[in-house]
C-alpha cells in the first residue's frame, strides 16, 4: 500500500483474530482507519479494545452472506472513502 493514498480506510474480513487481528494490529500502528468484519461479536469487541479502536469499529459480518457483506461495507463507506478490504 502506498502510504500517500489520501484515503485511509480499511475493512479487514477475519480481524477479530490470527492474521486478520495482526494485519489490523499492522495497518493501525500505519495510521490506518481499520474497521474489523468477523462471526464473533465478543472476539471483535476485545479486538477493538486490545488495538484501540471505537467498538464501532468491529462490524458482526458473515463474508459468505451478500447482503451482509454489502450492508458493512455500507456503514463503512457511510462516513469513509474505503481504499481496501484484506480478505
Amino acid at each position: 500500500m502506498n502510504n500517500s493514498h489520501q484515503s485511509r480506510a480499511v475493512a479487514i474480513t477475519g480481524g477479530a483474530s490470527g492474521i486478520g487481528l495482526e494485519t489490523a494490529r499492522l495497518l493501525t500502528e500505519r495510521s490506518f482507519e481499520v474497521f474489523l468484519l468477523d462471526l464473533a461479536a465478543p472476539a471483535l469487541d476485545s479486538a477493538c479494545a486490545d488495538l484501540g479502536l471505537r467498538e464501532e469499529r468491529g462490524i458482526v459480518c458473515n463474508v459468505v452472506d451478500e447482503v451482509a457483506v454489502d450492508e458493512a461495507i455500507g456503514r463503512i463507506t457511510a462516513a469513509h472513502s474505503l481504499a481496501a478490504v484484506v480478505n
